[in-house]
Order: C-alpha cells, then structure tokens, then sequence
C-alpha cells in the first residue's frame, strides 16, 4: 500500500491551523516521527497515519489511499465537510 506523502500531510495539518508538535502530542507519537518522515528517513505505519487522520478529523481514506493532486485533496476536503 503507498503511503501518505510528508507534503500531503502538511496541506492537511495547514487546513486545520495545527502544528507537527500539537499533532504528535495529541496522538502520543514522538516529535521525531515527523522530523524523520520530513526529511524521507521515515514513513509512519498505518497504525500512526490513522490516529493522524482522527486528529486531524479527515477520513481515514485519505491518509491511506495514493497521494492525489493538492487540487483533488482539496475538492475532499470539501466535500468532507
């Protein structure tokens, strides 16, 4: 399965004005996970992406399915409302 990309993620964490620091605190996953995934060391299992998704109170399919383009991220995230 692909994983969700760092640069996905991030137009998701910007929509809801939040911070990798806030993230990782509400979902008990280290701040390092974020720096690691970041920088390409490290994706997260699905496991941390689907306590992402529930903080970030996106459907789970977003975080697990294929990156999309930032256009249709943003038509479901719309539409997710």
């Amino acid at each position: 399965m692909k994983r969700l990309k760092y640069e996905t993620y991030v137009d998701y964490r910007d929509r809801k004005s939040m911070t990798d620091h806030k993230i990782a605190k509400m979902c008990q996953i280290p701040k390092s996970t974020f720096s690691a995934w970041k920088n390409g060391i490290y994706t997260p299992k699905a496991e941390k992406l689907l306590k992402i998704a529930e903080v970030l109170k996106i459907p789970q399919r977003f975080i697990l399915e294929p990156d999309v383009t930032k256009e249709e991220r943003y038509r479901r995230y719309l539409d997710s409302k």
